[in-house]
């Protein structure tokens, strides 16, 4: 599951740099996107907590977005 938070984590991130800004109130609106697009592609199981997911991608991103300021 680290793996996979890390390749979420990375397209989250390159999604907004393609956006051109980092914004927290983006945060679960890019989140989702990225979510639905990892599971289309077949990347998320089933079985997989996508809440759970959704919350570690969001802690994940606001802290790299701390540390960056």
């Amino acid at each position: 599951m680290e793996d996979l938070i890390n390749e979420l984590v990375s397209a989250a991130k390159n999604r907004m740099q393609t956006q051109a800004e980092f914004s927290v109130d983006l945060l679960p609106e890019i989140v989702d996107e990225v979510i639905d697009e990892f599971s289309r592609d077949g990347l998320i199981d089933d079985d997989e907590d996508v809440e759970a997911l959704k919350a570690e991608l969001i802690s994940r991103l606001k802290n790299i977005n701390e540390n960056s300021n």
